[in-house]
């Protein structure tokens, strides 16, 4: 009988010992599939979809999140989280990982669970694995819950997930970083003349071939020379910078804007029918005129004077911002803080009357 016994057991240690291999070659053999897949994908998000998808696969995970915050690359904490939820509590318990803590959170989310949502936040903060995939100067933190149970070699697998997304994380970002170096204007945070250039090209592009809405708003800041003699050029760069950080919250992530020349700024809107950025620019004359600049013991107040054009098939790059410039120069000449669109070619585009706008600065006809 003991010896029945002893080979039952020997019997169920080489089954189990061959069941354990066969798993750990099917987990291997998706863990290279992926690697492949992370290491081909072009952006943030192609590279945390397929660690999720890696992760699923092999854990048959209950919960999964990645969060990553850069100030340079993102200025803010975006966040990919599976299965889709409306329980904001399942974000919070992972925000003490950040600091400081009033950042603003962008939440993405995949699918791939067929599962309901976790409905515990407690029981998932107690029993949720966390890996620090990057750290210092970029934070990236992955949570997962696997629902599967946790074979030796997989803390292995975790370790080798977290150095491969490390890598291609790392990679990524500071190739964007660099280019954004190339790109962006250090002072106000908006794009410089060459990236002005470089996109718009492609937008009048697409209205071309694809008879795609085109807007352009050109604006300045009014007197701008007395701000930098009253208060010094420092005063007038946080003026530079309030402006453009008001704008840059006022838009859609679509629109792009970009820093002109000195004090002088064009705001590109794709898509964006000629009545729609007539209502735009001076929803930012209004938010212009109401800024309020703490610069040292002063408060400064500025105000703009905004230019608008619109593509027209068979125009180019010089043509349109030309054609904003005019109007910006006419909105000047005629007394400042106030918005100037292109009329022939608002009645050209629609039949619709000027939007209403009421004060000091509303629309020039």
């Amino acid at each position: 009988m003991v010896t029945f016994l002893r080979r039952i057991y020997q019997n169920t240690l080489t089954a189990l010992h061959f069941f354990y291999r066969i798993a750990r070659g099917i987990d291997h053999k998706i863990l290279n599939h992926y690697i492949l897949k992370i290491s081909q994908a072009q952006d943030i998000n192609s590279i945390i979809y397929q660690v999720s998808r890696c992760l699923y696969y092999i854990f048959d995970y209950q919960f999964f999140t990645f969060a990553l915050y850069d100030k340079e690359y993102n200025g803010s904490v975006d966040v990919w989280l599976d299965p889709k939820t409306d329980n904001l509590s399942l974000i919070d318990f992972i925000k003490k990982d950040f600091s400081p803590q009033n950042l603003y959170w962008n939440v993405n989310y995949f699918n791939h669970t067929p599962y309901g949502s976790c409905d515990d936040p407690d029981d998932i903060a107690a029993k949720t694995l966390s890996f620090k995939v990057l750290d210092n100067q970029t934070c990236a933190i992955l949570y997962i819950l696997p629902r599967r149970k946790m074979l030796g070699y997989h803390n292995n697998l975790l370790n080798m997930i977290v150095r491969i997304v490390a890598a291609a994380l790392s990679n990524f970002i500071s190739m964007k970083k660099l280019e954004n170096a190339a790109l962006i204007d250090p002072l106000t945070h908006s794009y410089n003349r060459r990236a002005l250039d470089q996109f718009i090209n492609h937008d009048i592009a697409n209205a071309e071939r694809y008879g795609a809405e085109l807007g352009v708003i050109m604006f300045d800041i009014d007197y701008f020379k007395q701000v930098n003699d009253l208060h010094g050029h420092k005063a007038g760069d946080a003026a530079l910078r309030a402006v453009s950080r008001s704008v840059l919250a006022a838009i859609r992530k679509s629109d792009y804007l970009a820093r002109y020349g000195g004090e002088e700024f064009v705001l590109v809107l794709p898509g964006t029918k000629f009545s729609k950025a007539i209502e735009l620019a001076e929803r930012l004359r209004q938010i212009t005129e109401n800024l309020k600049i703490n610069f040292g013991d002063s408060t400064i107040s500025v105000t703009a004077s905004f230019g608008i054009a619109a593509f027209k098939k068979g125009i180019n790059r010089y043509t349109l911002l030309q054609k904003a410039d005019e109007m910006l120069y006419e909105a000047k000449r005629q007394g400042r803080n106030r918005i100037k669109p292109d009329l022939r070619l608002y009645h050209a585009l629609s039949d619709a009357p000027f939007p209403s706008m009421g004060g000091e600065g509303s629309l020039s006809q």
